[in-house]
């Protein structure tokens, strides 16, 4: 598996369950999200979600998956997601620090939230041409 050639390098969640790692061997950044679940169906399902999306091939808005990998003891069944790294983080957390701070307080704040709102714009654009590749 994919995994084991990797180097990890740090947590970048509080839970764990997102790793920043990278390959000796090419260079390559990678992001591991490891998945925890209680029965194998629902494991297997996301299995399924993830070998999809990996088929899916090259898509500039669209994470790239290396691998899928499962790890299946007595009491516990995880999933490990290899993807590429995405530098600029998760385009949900962006959004979630504009909430609330997309309206101008006053005249000086407005060219910040015209460049906000384009900024969003952009983002639904990609947004919806990763979904149309995925469902079209």
């Amino acid at each position: 598996p994919m995994l084991k050639r990797l180097k990890f390098h740090r947590c970048l969640t509080k839970d764990q369950s997102l790793i920043h790692a990278s390959d000796p061997s090419t260079g390559n950044f990678h992001a591991i999200k490891i998945m925890h679940f209680e029965k194998e169906e629902s494991m297997m399902k996301n299995v399924e979600e993830a070998t999809n999306l990996k088929k899916l091939g090259l898509h500039p808005n669209l994470v790239r998956i290396s691998s899928v990998d499962c790890v299946i003891s007595p009491s516990s069944y995880t999933m490990a997601v290899c993807m590429e790294w995405c530098p600029g983080g998760v385009v949900l957390d962006k959004l979630q620090k504009l909430q609330g701070g997309l309206e101008p307080r006053c005249a000086q704040t407005h060219a910040t939230h015209r460049t906000s709102i384009q900024q969003i714009r952009m983002w639904i654009t990609q947004i919806a041409a990763g979904l149309n590749k995925m469902h079209g």
